[in-house]
């Protein structure tokens, strides 16, 4: 409960956020978290791959949480591929490289959390080739 005086409130509602391309392959936006106006200690996002497409290979150094909202397709991982579908939750850990793979059939789209306000380090697989 928040103390007398306070005049933040303890909920935080948001549901927008600047969409950031991708390029072809889709769009991640932001919704709670990095440089948004609110106090969440999360990072809370969406990402959107469009059909057929796959995201760039990737790893970072804290662990990350996947909700897959729509769409079918593999998560693409260092030491195999998983299958996943919509209503699936992913955990990625630390330092594992992955990319997300988007059935031909259609889009997909993710939710992603990091457990900090901020984009942990990451690294490409393109960057390091």
């Amino acid at each position: 409960m928040p103390e007398l005086g306070d005049s933040s409130p303890p909920i935080t509602v948001r549901s927008e956020g600047a969409a950031v391309s991708l390029g072809t392959i889709g769009w991640q936006q932001i919704i709670l978290g990095g440089s948004q106006p609110d106090r969440s200690p999360l990072l809370l996002g969406i990402t959107h791959i469009v059909a057929g497409e796959r995201s760039e290979l990737i790893k970072h150094a804290t662990s990350e949480v996947c909700f897959v909202l729509s769409g079918n397709g593999h998560m693409v991982g260092d030491k195999a591929v998983y299958r996943f579908t919509a209503g699936d939750a992913l955990l990625i850990e630390p330092e594992s490289w992955h990319a997300i793979q988007a059935d031909p059939a259609g889009d997909v789209e993710m939710l992603f959390c990091f457990p900090q306000r901020h984009i942990p380090l990451t690294h490409g697989w393109e960057a390091l080739s």
